[in-house]
């Protein structure tokens, strides 16, 4: 019988292929999308739900506006200019515009609440090593820490791990391919418009990424 997880879906593409991979071991029973007054929650609720029809997990939105009104993020507040960028300027310090405090170890502690509610082994979550150059929050290191602090913070200690922890984008964009992964279940953009932007941080990775492995056709409706 296959251990199960519960899975951060945020509706962009690592956590999609995350949950995907973590499908192939484990049986995920429950995604979490969080909406924090992200300028595209709308369109990242659609494609999370979408994908949790499709695949047939039991999904759940949880609303968090308290960080919205917290975080002074470009990423929340509209008011604060979005960087866009090129494939060159992608390491750019302006990148943490977008950051939002404790974003993702909040996201985790609410997880964990389920998991060890529901009986839950795992904690599925998409980081990958290239964001997490920048983000310290998608490392290696924040999964070796928490998984330490989830020893003493639940009784059945559930483990967070990430299936794309250790891929290159283009690596996830393969994946994505070789799962089958409908673009139409995916959202990866900051911006909430009908189509992704295509020079927020996040569509410039992705384009770069299936660009990478002649990919882009598959996708390139998509975007702007």
């Amino acid at each position: 019988m296959k251990k199960t997880a519960i899975t951060l879906l945020s509706g962009g593409i690592d956590s999609a292929v995350a949950t995907l991979l973590a499908r192939e071991k484990y049986s995920v029973v429950q995604a979490l999308t969080f909406d924090y007054g992200q300028r595209a929650a709308t369109m990242e609720i659609s494609a999370a739900e979408s994908f949790s029809a499709h695949y047939g997990i039991a999904h759940e939105v949880i609303k968090l506006p308290w960080l919205s009104n917290i975080s002074g993020s470009a990423l929340t507040d509209k008011s604060v200019s979005l960087p866009k960028f090129t494939d060159s300027d992608l390491g750019r310090g302006d990148v943490k515009a977008v950051w939002v405090p404790n974003r993702n170890a909040i996201f985790v502690s609410i997880a964990a609440g389920y998991a060890e509610a529901r009986g839950c082994d795992f904690i599925i979550a998409g980081f990958n090593d290239e964001e997490a150059q920048t983000f310290p929050d998608n490392s290696v290191a924040f999964i070796d820490a928490y998984n330490k602090l989830l020893t003493t913070s639940t009784l059945s200690h559930p483990e967070l791990v990430s299936p794309t922890q250790g891929m290159t984008k283009p690596e996830i964009a393969h994946s994505a391919v070789r799962l089958e992964l409908p673009p139409r279940f995916v959202w990866s953009c900051y911006e909430g418009g009908d189509r992704m932007c295509g020079n927020c941080e996040s569509c410039v990775r992705t384009i770069r990424a299936f660009k990478a492995i002649d990919g882009w056709k598959l996708i390139s409706g998509r975007f702007v």
